[in-house]
């Protein structure tokens, strides 16, 4: 299964560049709803493969994405990858989960009576939905391989953290493991 990724990178912004890019994993609805920004480039991606030169986005944010990814080591390849495509002193800010409480197959009674009513949502017991979480040890080491510094984190213990990396000055493009 290849993830589904909701993430964005961008070469400057519509008041700071003459053009900017946009990655997301499906670019079409954005495209479709903002047709007077002809200053963005609509670029399908999914979080494995950026589909941009090494060392060519100045930021990446990635919000409510990762926390849902069914495993942690597709979690630390997208943090490769980002900092495969930053340029030195770019930042990615990312919300990851290392909250392992937060990623299990429960599902309340009140979920359960909704269901057998065909009331409740589908899907809360697949593996993308319930995610999985990383170890910030894991995390920093993955951001060092791939050139990058993590400065700040905020919520560390719960699904909603938040870690600022900012690739080093002069660091290679290119991830050293994957």
């Amino acid at each position: 299964m290849r993830p589904r990724s909701d993430h964005a990178g961008a070469r400057g912004s519509r008041a700071t560049r003459p053009r900017a890019r946009h990655l997301r994993g499906d670019a079409g609805p954005r495209r479709e709803h903002n047709r007077e920004l002809t200053n963005v480039e609509w670029i399908l991606g999914d979080g494995v493969s950026l589909a941009v030169p090494d060392g060519s986005v100045d930021a990446c944010v990635s919000v409510v994405v990762l926390q849902h990814m069914p495993d942690p080591a597709l979690t630390l390849g997208y943090v490769r990858e980002v900092g495969r495509a930053l340029r030195p002193g770019g930042w990615a800010a990312l919300q990851v989960s290392n909250d392992h409480g937060g990623h299990r197959r429960w599902v309340g009674i009140r979920h359960q009576i909704k269901a057998l009513a065909g009331r409740a949502p589908r899907g809360l017991g697949h593996p993308a939905w319930i995610g999985s979480a990383v170890e910030l040890d894991d995390l920093r080491e993955a951001a060092n391989d791939a050139g990058t510094d993590v400065e700040v984190v905020w919520g560390e213990g719960s699904q909603y953290c938040q870690v600022l990396l900012r690739k080093r000055p002069g660091a290679d493009a290119t991830p050293q493991s994957a």
